[in-house]
């Protein structure tokens, strides 16, 4: 039974992407699916219910619907667990006399587990914290050891990039086989879908792959069903990456096939008001000009990054600037506040403490690299006379330039080197500082010494390196706050549709629950806004 088999886990932490072992793992897994997914793209096996018709499905038969989305879930336990939580209560309220109803079906829009998929990753990442929310709502049923059916609602879900490293074969047996996660049941039967809404709405959701393609068979879902839309149907496009805030980033593929879908919704009259994809962990919400719509009615477009589902979080004082924002879009609205994560950001100043396995590994290269000789008596023959610290010292070099990521911008090229030269300074003035303290020891003590120095050292230099490249160049977003971990500052969509607009509520968390946690969630309203 699935309690029985929960009641032995861990509650997992926040993945520690600084770990060795977890760079090692991740490294080894992205680039055998960057090397494989265009070979075996399982987008293309038949539908598991052999129709495509079984990838649409329609809630256009109710008076109004409401709705929820978010993305980057499947994390740390206590971020995961209160978004399972707020999505599975009866309702939210967010102020006295202001609730909101439970939404008759949730969206997860990319990366429904890290650091990776596979069967064990989504059952304790994902699915264990939405059955304990389950239980801990009185919704599940012991006889069963699953929710009660009056209790369920619908769950859809889009891949992104960690759902993509296994090849998409534990996504597709989660998610794609009608089964329960918590108080929700599945019922796409493929990694794309369309969800037919009241008053000529639609849900179109797309999967990208990591190549950043719409594979033909996807495509041509896609036009067929584009070729029974009525006139004036609206439509919100889902996709796991916003391209439009990536800018120079951005992959023009990714960015045609945007294009492509939404040619083929206003060839026929259709509109796209409504652009949702997640993969920054933040809120922000884009406002673009009057689209002109395919020579027929223009309309306003709104793209909205909602990546707040339980991963860390993403800082938002570096968007949108150095951005190339389509034409006309501007930012209006971010959570947290720029001002939040630039004061967050100083936590990389004890990167040392925080990510000390990395740290270690610093110190032990610091270790290595003098060990062979005396710091005061190296010369400009250092290198013929000791090829394996000069060798160590050019996979220093090349391995911390290459992280800089030099590819992106000139200047990253020297401030890479500028960060690789630090560290041989860091570990020649650790050997030439630290030995000196014990002069009358055994030869181990002034060695594990350099060693202990060697760590603090290079965590906090590799610490200073990643602020300094975040606040000042705006480069390692990714980077700098994945070493903090931080699982606060999470959020929700909660859409309700009606005849006359689909209005949006920004739901936020600013502090996640803690493991047991069984009360109401505190949240509070970042904003209300009607998309027509």
């Amino acid at each position: 039974m699935a309690e029985a088999r929960e009641a032995r886990w861990k509650k997992p932490e926040m993945v520690h992407w600084y770990d060795v072992g977890q760079l090692a793992d991740t490294g080894t897994y992205v680039f055998l699916s960057t090397l494989l997914g265009s070979m075996i793209d399982t987008r293309r096996f038949p539908p598991l219910e052999g129709d495509d018709e079984h990838c649409i499905v329609d809630y256009s038969d109710a008076s109004e619907v409401w709705f929820d989305y978010a993305a980057d879930i499947g994390d740390g336990w206590d971020a995961t667990y209160t978004m399972a939580y707020l999505f599975s209560s009866p309702e939210i309220e967010l102020q006295p006399g202001t609730k909101l109803p439970r939404a008759r079906f949730l969206v997860l829009g990319g990366d429904e587990v890290y650091p990776r998929a596979s069967k064990n990753e989504y059952a304790q990442r994902l699915v264990w914290p939405f059955n304990q929310a389950s239980r801990n709502l009185g919704h599940y049923s012991p006889d069963q050891d699953a929710a009660k059916p009056e209790h369920l609602r619908d769950i859809y879900c889009i891949p992104g990039n960690h759902d993509w490293y296994d090849g998409l074969a534990a996504f597709t047996r989660r998610f794609c086989n009608r089964r329960n996660i918590g108080s929700f049941q599945t019922r796409q039967c493929r990694s794309y879908f369309v969800l037919r809404l009241p008053h000529r709405w639609q849900i179109w959701a797309a999967d990208v792959q990591l190549g950043h393609d719409l594979d033909v068979h996807q495509l041509n879902f896609f036009r067929k069903h584009a070729e029974s839309l009525e006139a004036g149907t609206r439509v919100i496009l889902c996709l796991a990456e916003p391209e439009w805030v990536y800018g120079e980033r951005s992959r023009e593929d990714l960015h045609f096939n945007i294009e492509r879908l939404e040619r083929m919704i206003e060839a026929k009259g259709g509109k796209v008001p409504l652009q949702l994809a997640g993969d920054i962990h933040n809120y922000q919400r884009y406002e673009g000009p009057r689209n002109p719509g395919g020579g027929h009615e223009s309309y306003r477009q709104t793209k909205i990054v909602s990546g707040g589902g339980g991963a860390f979080l993403h800082p938002n004082h570096t968007y949108p600037e150095r951005r190339q924002l389509p034409r006309g879009f501007t930012c209006e609205n971010r959570y947290p506040d720029a001002r939040t994560t630039w004061r967050l950001s100083f936590g990389n100043l004890l990167f040392a403490f925080k990510n000390w396995r990395l740290s270690c590994l610093l110190g032990l290269v610091y270790l290595i690299l003098f060990w062979s000789v005396p710091v005061q008596h190296i010369g400009r023959t250092f290198p013929l006379e000791n090829p394996g610290s000069a060798l160590l010292m050019i996979l220093l070099f090349m391995g911390l330039w290459y992280f800089s990521d030099f590819r992106v911008r000139t200047y990253n090229f020297f401030w890479g080197l500028a960060h690789a030269a630090a560290h041989v300074g860091a570990a020649f003035l650790t050997w030439l500082w630290v030995p000196g303290l014990f002069p009358d020891t055994w030869a181990y003590v002034p060695r594990l010494a350099v060693f202990l120095v060697g760590s603090a050292f290079g965590g906090t230099v590799f610490g200073l390196y990643l602020l300094l490249s975040l606040n000042v160049f705006k480069i390692h977003e990714n980077e700098a706050f994945s070493s903090l971990r931080i699982p606060n500052y999470k959020h929700l969509l909660r859409f309700h549709l009606t005849e006359n607009e689909l209005k949006l509520h920004v739901i936020a968390v600013d502090k996640t629950a803690g493991e047991d946690a069984t009360h109401p969630v505190p949240t509070r309203l970042i904003e209300v806004r009607s998309i027509s």
